[in-house]
């Protein structure tokens, strides 16, 4: 799911005449092992970011959430768009998780951090 995320957002930057971003492998680390932390603590909130660094985070069951529908969703919100879509940033990197989340049965949890 991390690099089909990945391809997801690329694919809407180029859509909008953006440079495709590269995985950085600290920022990817991060992103995975955040996803991963909310999804065990039943938590859902932005992570301490090291300074250059924006984060979007999004949750949806397993059922009705794709990696598509997390980027249209960022798209559709101006701050996460403005993290997506910005013209300084050259990383990225995507964490999900998957689990019981909130007293739901299976929750797709995705954070995507840029740099």
């Amino acid at each position: 799911m991390e690099k089909h995320l990945v391809a997801k957002i690329n694919d809407a930057r180029a859509a909008r005449g953006l440079r495709r971003l590269r995985i950085g492998a600290g920022i990817q680390r991060a992103a995975h092992d955040w996803a991963g932390h909310l999804i065990r603590a039943d938590a859902f909130y932005h992570g301490r970011l090291a300074a250059g660094t924006s984060e979007n985070i999004a949750w949806g069951t397993c059922r009705s959430m794709s990696c598509g529908q997390m980027v249209r969703m960022w798209l559709n919100s101006p701050p996460h768009r403005a993290h997506l879509l910005d013209r300084s940033v050259h990383y990225v990197g995507a964490g999900a998780s998957a689990g019981r989340w909130r007293g739901y049965s299976c929750v797709r949890m995705a954070v995507a951090r840029f740099r």
